[in-house]
């Protein structure tokens, strides 16, 4: 009975709400590095730049097709880029606002087609996009970077 009560006495182990404790603890550490290790988190990014590229397109040829010119460009795009002003109000379901946006080539007089580059605006310090740039032709939509 003696060498029972020692053991109970030095028994030096976790309780099973330690143990709870810290399996939580590195499921919730787990669960958030994972997605970051993995790329998942840039490759939605730039799928949802690549699908924005897409609706900008779309709306470039729409007012090609009504208008026979490439859209109106300014120079007072968000985050300093160019901006596109459509002849008529097409809802592309993309808020420009959020894209630096560059006309590389908006004449259409030279048989070329046209050239537009998007990138996701960088709104910590306003100077420009960052990361992968959708280059947006008449043939397609691509990305690189």
């Amino acid at each position: 009975m003696v060498k029972f009560r020692k053991m109970l006495v030095n028994n030096k182990g976790f309780t099973l709400i330690e143990l709870l404790v810290v399996i939580a603890v590195l499921g919730i550490l787990a669960a958030i590095a994972i997605p970051r290790l993995t790329g998942v988190t840039e490759k939605a990014r730039v799928s949802a730049l690549k699908s924005s590229g897409s609706s900008v397109r779309s709306a470039i040829e729409m007012n090609i097709a009504d208008t026979g010119n490439f859209p109106n460009v300014g120079s007072s795009g968000p985050f300093g880029g160019d901006e596109l002003t459509f002849t008529s109000d097409y809802d592309i379901g993309v808020n420009l606002d959020e894209y630096y946006l560059n006309v590389v080539d908006g004449d259409l007089s030279d048989g070329e087609g046209y050239e537009v580059e998007l990138q996701a605006g960088d709104t910590d310090d306003g100077t420009g996009g960052t990361g992968a740039i959708v280059t947006i032709t008449p043939s397609g939509v691509s990305v690189s970077g």
